[in-house]
């Protein structure tokens, strides 16, 4: 869970800066726009979003209700996990690209 903290840890030198004013600012614009009513509904494309059970980060389930406005959005509930997927124990992370994988097999031409 601490892969990036631990890896800055060891080398400062891969740091690439801290966040800024300006990066908060476009963060705090972004989730404001995202707020919109129709901001999901005018997704067209396929979504799939894995969802942590037990998210430290994001609450699993406001990600849950927003999955629910997309059109062609699918969320799936993994556990246990905590937040980064694709740091979780081998098998989570198996599970969940495995899902990636079918999910958007069905949207190929």
């Amino acid at each position: 869970f601490n892969l990036n903290e631990d890896m800055l840890q060891a080398d400062f030198d891969m740091n690439v800066e801290g966040r800024s004013l300006e990066w908060t600012l476009r963060a705090v614009q972004a989730m404001q726009e995202t707020r919109r009513p129709d901001f999901l509904q005018d997704i067209t494309l396929p979504v799939f979003v894995g969802v942590a059970d037990d998210d430290l980060l994001v609450s699993s389930q406001a990600t849950l209700d927003a999955v629910a406005h997309l059109g062609l959005g699918t969320a799936e509930v993994y556990a246990p996990a905590r937040h980064e997927l694709l740091m979780e124990l081998p098998e989570i992370r198996s599970r969940f690209i495995s899902d990636v994988d079918a999910y958007f097999d069905t949207y190929r031409d």
